[in-house]
């Protein structure tokens, strides 16, 4: 086998991604990989798949202890999100948000819960911000690595996977897999 990555960069070169899109999506992908653990192991270390023990840890457990920094960096965070949705042409409506991010059926009911008679994304407290950004980075994750891309687009979404890579420290960081240096 040929160790030599030339190839490779060399393809990616040719797609013109720039250098922080490609830094931002290396971070999305090893960071995913940890905030997966938590996903899919349960406390046997077996697989499980659960979003919900994940927000159990974090707020259930934690409740208390959601200080306004925590708040603060969360805020921060879902509006990174919708500000990124919205330089990529996703509007905050529910029917785009379900046709853009290719929301699984079985989401759809937990997605609805952040929308108002309108038809907006109307978050109003952290479990919810926390709630709504944590089902739009499993949908980005879900399309990164799944299907057919446009690969073109990458450099468009750069602000997207930062947001969400931000969400991923967070959440690493106050569960103790992560902590800062």
């Amino acid at each position: 086998m040929n160790n030599n990555y030339d190839h490779i960069d060399k393809y990616i070169n040719n797609i013109n991604l720039n250098k922080a899109t490609k830094s931002v999506i290396s971070d999305f992908a090893i960071l995913w990989s940890q905030y997966e653990g938590l996903l899919f192991l349960d406390d046997r270390n077996e697989p499980s798949y659960s979003y919900n023990k994940v927000y159990k840890k974090l707020l259930e457990d934690r409740k208390s202890t959601i200080n306004e920094n925590l708040s603060n960096r969360m805020n921060m965070i879902y509006n990174s999100l919708l500000s990124a949705m919205n330089k990529i042409d996703i509007s905050n409506d529910f029917r785009t948000i379900m046709s853009r991010f290719h929301v699984w059926p079985k989401e759809e009911n937990e997605l609805k819960k952040y929308y108002s008679k309108e038809g907006v994304i109307d978050c109003n407290d952290f479990v919810e911000k926390f709630m709504f950004v944590a089902l739009i980075v499993g949908r980005v994750r879900n399309n990164m690595f799944h299907g057919i891309k446009d690969v073109t687009r990458l450099n468009l979404q750069k602000d997207l996977f930062s947001a969400c890579n931000e969400y991923l420290w967070l959440i690493l960081n106050a569960t103790g897999i992560a902590k800062t240096f």
